[in-house]
């Protein structure tokens, strides 16, 4: 009985959901796990959250320019003066 118990322990799948918060704020932007992100990156995205690869997110461009003070840190921007890694090479087409 004892090793029919631990045995369902480990044969259990697990799927931990993660929050993704601002960097700068802390306010959460979405929820996670291994097959979804929600609200979907599309909808965070268009809600005007701020994706930086092998960085993080932010809720905002504000957001963004008070963690780039804060940290001294440069961040690659558009011709508007935005934050926009998904808006070269067509990216922005794939997502929507």
């Amino acid at each position: 009985m004892v090793f029919k118990f631990i045995r369902s322990i480990f044969n259990r799948k697990v799927n931990p959901t993660i929050t993704i918060n601002c960097l700068n704020c802390n306010k959460i932007i979405a929820h996670a796990n291994d097959e979804e992100m929600s609200p979907s990156f599309k909808d965070c995205y268009r809600a005007g959250n701020v994706a930086v690869p092998n960085c993080g997110w932010f809720c905002s461009q504000e957001c963004v320019n008070q963690f780039r003070q804060k940290h001294n840190i440069k961040f690659d921007r558009d011709e508007n003066g935005f934050v926009d890694y998904y808006n070269d090479a067509g990216c922005k087409e794939d997502l929507f």
